[in-house]
Formats: C-alpha cells, sequence, structure tokens
C-alpha cells in the first residue's frame, strides 16, 4: 500500500505543477501587474488547485 499512496503523492503533485503553469502561461501570470485584477484571480485560483490536489 506505501508504494500506492507514494505514487498517488507524485501524480497529485505533478497535477498541482502542470495546472499551475498552465495558469501562467495561458490565463494570466500572477506577477503581471498591469492585470492586478486578473492577477489576483490566478493567484486565488493556483492556490485552490493547490488545496484541493493536496
Amino acid at each position: 500500500m506505501q508504494p500506492t499512496a507514494s505514487i498517488r503523492g507524485s501524480v497529485s503533485g505533478l497535477a498541482v505543477e502542470l495546472i499551475e503553469d498552465h495558469i501562467r502561461n495561458h490565463v494570466v501570470d500572477p506577477a503581471d501587474q498591469k492585470l492586478a485584477r486578473q492577477a489576483e484571480g490566478a493567484r486565488q485560483l493556483i492556490d485552490v488547485v493547490r488545496t484541493y490536489l493536496k
């Protein structure tokens, strides 16, 4: 069971990284100061994804 749990954790971590990268590169980069409202929304979305897939 431990290897299965370990694999699941690794896959979840990878999924978070892929989704976060997609948000930053194809939706809006949270560091973009020109789009402050959208950047804040992107930060919140990334936080939700991290929490949900953790």
